[in-house]
């Protein structure tokens, strides 16, 4: 296993019909930088509105409500600045 894990935690408030096509496209991104460096991706999740609500998901963004969608990352390297 690499060394270093970064967690990003990226959330969508509002419109849910514009964070699927923005979810996929970085899922495809990281899918095709991963391949070309050392990282790994280490986790990815996506939880929806529902899912976000079952398990008491608190928001990290300084708002009130809930996001509708939530994608989870862990990118791992031995090379701690990457």
């Amino acid at each position: 296993m690499p060394r270093h894990v970064r967690t990003i935690a990226l959330e969508f408030f509002g419109n849910v019909s514009h964070a699927v096509p923005a979810i996929v496209e970085i899922k495809d991104y990281l899918d095709a930088t991963l391949k070309k460096t050392d990282r790994i991706d280490g986790g990815l999740e996506h939880m929806d509105e529902r899912y976000i609500k079952a398990v008491g998901y608190a928001t990290k963004a300084a708002r009130q409500q809930r996001p509708k969608m939530v994608l989870i990352a862990d990118i791992a390297s031995d090379d701690e600045t990457r």
